[in-house]
C-alpha cells in the first residue's frame, strides 16, 4: 500500500538515526550551522560535507525551511 508523503516523511524521520547516525534536530542544528538559506544550498551542503544520501537531505531542508 503507498504511503502518503506524510507518511513517508514521518517514516524516514524515524529512521534517520539508524540510517545516518544522526536525528532529525541534530541534522537540523548542522542546517542552521551551513548558514544556508535555500532549499538547493542546503541539500547540497549535507550531501557533500556529510554525504548524506539525496533523499534524507531533502527532508532535512523541507524541516529547516518549513516548506
Amino acid at each position: 500500500m503507498a504511503q502518503s508523503p506524510e507518511e513517508a516523511a514521518a517514516a524516514m524521520i524515524a529512521n534517520m538515526k539508524e540510517k545516518t547516525g544522526k536525528t532529525l534536530d541534530q541534522w537540523l542544528a548542522l542546517a542552521r550551522k551551513s548558514g544556508a538559506q535555500k532549499h538547493g544550498q542546503v541539500v547540497s551542503h549535507l550531501k557533500s560535507e556529510y554525504g548524506l544520501t539525496h533523499g534524507f537531505a531533502n527532508l532535512v531542508a523541507h524541516k529547516y525551511l518549513k516548506s
